[in-house]
């Protein structure tokens, strides 16, 4: 063990220890800082998902976050990057902590229930 990590674990604790190496819980802040997009993303989407965060509950938060790193907690400085996908499909990529968006024209309401579809996936690199 680093000597880092044994004056983090002898100063702050084992939770904080325990944060520090597998990240921490996901809340709707920690999740909403961690989504980084690209200009060429609609905002009406990146909206869309925004609001979705903003009233899922822990459950679809981590499942979220699981299909798009791989862990159900939000390691220290993971940013989740949102992009246009090439195939005008959701692609989730967890190797590149990422979620590709669908440029076709839809509802609000097919766009979210198609996203809570593909997270509910158990194979992540979908597409």
């Amino acid at each position: 063990m680093s000597s880092e990590l044994q004056t983090l674990l002898t100063t702050k604790g084992a939770k904080e220890f325990a944060e520090t190496l597998q990240g921490s819980p996901v809340s709707i802040e920690a999740l909403l800082a961690s989504i980084r997009t690209e200009d060429t993303i609609s905002p009406e989407k990146i909206a869309w998902i925004r609001e979705r965060i903003n009233s899922s509950d822990k459950s679809w938060r981590e499942m979220f976050v699981y299909a798009t790193t791989g862990n159900t907690m939000l390691s220290p400085g993971v940013r989740i990057n949102i992009c246009p996908s090439e195939r005008d499909v959701f692609e989730i990529h967890t190797c590149f902590n990422s979620i590709a968006l669908p440029t076709a024209l839809m509802s609000k309401e097919d766009f979210l229930i198609a996203l809570d579809v593909v997270l509910a996936e158990t194979n992540y690199n979908i597409g």
